[in-house]
């Protein structure tokens, strides 16, 4: 069984110009299911439209509930160590994952976390700096394991902070889930 190790890096800065161009982002629909919308699209490598990203974005959702549901004491653990941990709505973890089983909550850090582990993919989470125009602040570097033979691959999502920083979007760097 992989397991994902997670750091925070807010100081580190990336030069946007380097790594990802504007156009390059792909803007995700912002209905509550826009992680797993970012992460339908990278895991499918393909351009999902409508219907078939909404059911991709939903399949991806109830996988990652079954997964905390069937290892919730190990999530449970891992969510208490990680430096940012539980969406601010909620009372706990079991709290947030039960809303996770509606179509219009947001996912978070926990949901990251897990994410990572049931894809397989490493998942960078990215911010625009508001200090460095055209700069990226690394906010999460979630990496799994790989199996034996296997290659690491990458996520790279935008985070896009709304309602004082307390809420956000989430879309998709694509030139790295190539």
């Amino acid at each position: 069984m992989t397991s994902p190790m997670f750091s925070i890096a807010q100081t580190r800065s990336m030069p946007l110009c380097n790594m990802f161009v504007l156009d390059e982002v792909v803007s995700i629909r912002g209905d509550g299911r826009c992680l797993f919308r970012a992460l339908a699209r990278a895991v499918g490598r393909e351009t999902l439209t409508g219907t078939a990203e909404t059911q991709a974005a939903d399949r991806i959702r109830r996988e990652l509930v079954d997964k905390f549901e069937a290892e919730r004491e190990k999530w449970k653990e891992r969510g208490r160590l990680a430096p940012i941990h539980m969406d601010w709505r909620y009372t706990s973890i079991d709290a947030e994952m039960e809303a996770m089983k509606k179509s219009t909550a947001e996912g978070g850090t926990l949901q990251l976390m897990i994410a990572a582990e049931l894809l397989n993919f490493d998942i960078g989470l990215y911010q625009r700096c508001p200090k460095r125009k055209g700069s990226l602040n690394t906010l999460a570097e979630i990496d799994v394991f790989p199996c034996a033979g296997q290659t690491n691959r990458r996520i790279h999502l935008l985070y896009v902070p709304t309602r004082g920083g307390r809420e956000g979007h989430y879309n998709l760097l694509s030139e790295y889930f190539e």
